[in-house]
């Protein structure tokens, strides 16, 4: 069942009118989970309990075409995090898949997300779309457990890994990229892994690094974030590059939607966008394609 109990202390207040004439607000302090950081995988990590012979049978596994990706039983990680930790562990408590500004829902694998797998496994006559990610660079955005990256680091391209929680990518993310590799020398070589806002992400990551691909599931569901998420798009992608945007139609509760973050990227005139792939079942949801002009 999709939820997004989005729980804000401006619940209950009106939003400001957009008037040139008010008075411009005092800039917000920069959050500890805004923050950008680059996590490190840690020699701990590559001793995780899950590649025990004993444990390895409890891993999960998403099975795609071709391929298989495994990764820890999230919940079992939730548990032992809940009273751990104040972005995991508050959502939990408040049974809630979003708290806006202290956890962003990367502890789950969204549908979103097997989609997005799926189309790019697919054969298209004798090939498949994932063959042109060798030797490829990809930024995972918004990679919550990892998924989508692991499967083009499979497919053999260089992946950064980018999730607003430093928690799920220590205690997810990384732990995943681990199981599928087997070698954190390898993990190493081609990966790396940030936190935090897109904003600071961006501002903090300005090293002339650009991507072949970017791949982003569910994350347009708040349209605050949308001129956030272009603009990470703008910065990373390689001029020839694309980036595959997965979402539902709409997300009920939050507030965001395909249609209106479409409009949104197209009014800056510089990206185009195609829905290469749709689905209906369920629960609607498409894949788009952007590009540059």
């Amino acid at each position: 069942m999709f939820k997004f109990n989005f729980i804000t202390d401006n619940d209950d207040k009106e939003k400001p009118k957009n008037d040139v004439t008010e008075t411009k607000a005092e800039p917000k302090s920069v959050s500890k989970h805004d923050e950008c950081h680059e996590i490190f995988p840690s020699k701990k990590q590559a001793e995780c309990d899950y590649f025990a012979p004993n444990l390895v049978r409890t891993l999960k596994c998403i099975t795609f075409p071709k391929h298989n990706v495994y990764h820890v039983p999230i919940e079992d990680i939730i548990s032992k995090l809940v009273n751990e930790f104040d972005d995991i562990g508050c959502a939990e408590q408040n049974h809630s898949d979003l708290i806006a500004g202290i956890y962003e829902g990367g502890a789950k694998v969204w549908e979103c997300t097997e989609t997005v797998g799926d189309y790019l496994t697919r054969p298209d006559g004798t090939q498949c779309l994932i063959d042109q990610f060798e030797d490829s660079t990809v930024l995972d955005l918004g990679c919550g457990a990892g998924i989508l990256g692991i499967l083009v680091l499979q497919a053999g391209a260089t992946v950064h890994f980018q999730d607003y929680n430093k928690t799920v990518l220590e205690h997810i993310t990384i732990p995943n990229v681990l199981v599928n590799t087997k070698s954190i020398e390898k993990l190493k070589e081609r990966c790396r892994f940030y936190s935090g806002d897109w904003s600071n992400y961006t501002e903090n990551t300005e090293d002339g690094k650009k991507f072949d691909f970017i791949l982003t599931s569910e994350t347009i569901y708040n349209a605050a974030n949308y001129e956030k998420l272009i603009n990470v798009i703008k910065t990373k992608l390689k001029p020839d590059g694309a980036c595959y945007l997965a979402a539902k139609l709409h997300y009920f509760g939050v507030g965001g939607s395909l249609r209106e973050f479409e409009q949104t990227l197209l009014k800056t005139d510089i990206f185009k966008s195609e829905t290469v792939f749709t689905c209906n079942d369920n629960i609607a949801r498409e894949i788009l394609k952007i590009t540059f002009k």
